[in-house]
């Protein structure tokens, strides 16, 4: 009877640990994590490149291999063609506001109109008019739509006239230093000059706002 039971006992054991294995090996497919076990076709969709970014690519490289010839002829570099800039100064002053000067050159064949300008020498520059006052008085303002130059045309910036306006001057002007200004046309390019530093007692008008 005791060999009888062990014998049961260890067949018993057996066939428990075949059962096992069998269910662990029809198991691991189940237990697979999703990438592993993801059919090849999908895979391969996963690492399809998206159309629109393979066309973003090219059309970057296109523009890197742009001759610069072709843009600064067409404009498309970003600077306003035809404009020229003679004897540009600006006024010293210790602080408050002050101005550049010069007498500004269209050589193009169309239109300029310069809207804004921006330099190192202070965040708050205006393109200024001056006009007679009801007051009687020589008075400065900003020009509304800036200055427009005809082709082929200049404009005088001078004292008691149309002038780039320096506010808020965070450092004093001294005469001889020199100042980087950029002209921003109203299609959004640039006209970058250097104007020196004068000592001159004049252009003191008001300011209107």
């Amino acid at each position: 009877m005791k060999k009888r039971s062990a014998f049961t006992f260890i067949t018993a054991i057996a066939l428990t640990a075949g059962l096992t294995a069998c269910g662990n090996s029809g198991g691991s497919g189940d237990n697979a994590s999703p990438s592993a076990s993801a059919p090849a076709s999908t895979q391969a969709e996963t690492s399809t490149p998206d159309p629109s970014m393979s066309m973003s690519g090219m059309d970057g490289m296109n523009m890197g291999t742009q001759d610069p010839s072709i843009a600064a002829l067409d404009g498309s570099a970003g600077t306003i063609d035809g404009l020229e800039i003679q004897d540009p100064w600006t006024k010293a002053a210790d602080s408050g506001m002050s101005a550049t000067f010069g007498v500004v050159k269209n050589t193009s064949g169309k239109d300029i109109t310069i809207v804004k300008a921006e330099s190192a020498v202070s965040p708050m520059l205006e393109l200024h008019e001056t006009v007679m006052g009801s007051n009687g008085q020589m008075q400065m303002r900003p020009k509304e739509g800036g200055f427009t130059i005809k082709a082929g045309e200049s404009l005088e910036l001078k004292p008691g006239g149309n002038h780039l306006m320096i506010m808020d001057i965070p450092k004093p002007l001294k005469a001889g230093a020199e100042n980087t200004f950029t002209f921003i046309s109203n299609d959004n390019k640039k006209f970058e000059f250097t104007a020196v530093v004068k000592d001159f007692a004049g252009a003191n008008e008001n300011y209107v706002p």
